[in-house]
C-alpha cells in the first residue's frame, strides 16, 4: 500500500515535470516567434 502510493506520487512528479517542461518549450516558441514578427 505505501510502496503504491510512493510509485503514484513518482509517477505523477515526472508527469509535471513533463507538463512544465512543455509549457516552458511552448512558451519559448511563441516569445521566439513574437520577437522574429516584431524584428523589421
Amino acid at each position: 500500500m505505501v510502496a503504491a502510493f510512493y510509485m503514484d506520487k513518482s509517477v505523477v512528479d515526472l508527469f509535471e515535470k513533463r507538463t512544465i517542461m512543455i509549457l516552458l518549450q511552448m512558451r519559448n516558441l511563441q516569445l521566439g516567434v513574437a520577437s522574429e514578427i516584431s524584428i523589421p
